[in-house]
């Protein structure tokens, strides 16, 4: 009895942790600078790194939600939401959000972790968004929209003038999941 009461419990606190950690992506799409492109640096990586950090592999779940309730309409991602947002150059990095939560989530299940580790564990987090998301822009812009991309745009728009950002907020996620961790997951 008092087993099947801390299952539910801890059942609960994962629910309510995956739906504010959904919440929370969602509104760090409302946090952005535009970029060329349809394209904008957002509070979104912060959200999904810190969620990797404190509800683990799970934290793919709260961005499959997220990428879930902008395809049906509501208006939660940077400019709106919709089916038809996959046509957008930019759903790449949304869609590489479910990855990288869970990654991060994977490098850090250790209850300790270091600031380090937590700091290395979201920039393989980073990683993976960069990667899967300039490989979907290259693919809609060359395939959907017939246009090219240089492979300078790339470097220079779509990596240097935003990962220094990205560094950021995963050096402030790191710090925050290493105050609160034991808070979310005791």
């Amino acid at each position: 009895m008092v087993n099947n009461l801390n299952n539910r419990l801890k059942s609960g606190r994962v629910i309510a942790t995956l739906s504010l950690s959904t919440a929370l992506i969602a509104v760090g799409a409302f946090i952005k600078i535009p970029l060329p492109m349809d394209m904008y640096i957002t509070m979104q990586v912060f959200f999904v790194i810190l969620s990797g950090f404190l509800v683990g592999r799970l934290s793919s779940v709260a961005a499959l939600a997220y990428m879930c309730i902008g395809l049906i309409g509501l208006p939660v991602f940077a400019a709106g939401g919709g089916f038809s947002y996959i046509f957008k150059p930019s759903f790449g990095y949304i869609l590489a959000f479910i990855p990288a939560g869970y990654l991060t989530g994977l490098l850090t299940k250790k209850q300790n972790c270091s600031f380090l580790r937590y700091f290395l564990s979201g920039i393989a987090g980073v990683i993976v968004i960069y990667i899967i998301g300039i490989i979907y822009l290259i693919l809609i812009v060359t395939l959907y929209s017939g246009n090219t991309v240089t492979s300078k745009y790339i470097f220079i728009t779509l990596f240097l003038s935003t990962i220094w950002k990205d560094i950021l907020v995963t050096l402030l996620a790191a710090y925050v999941a290493k105050k609160i961790r034991r808070l979310v997951r005791p």
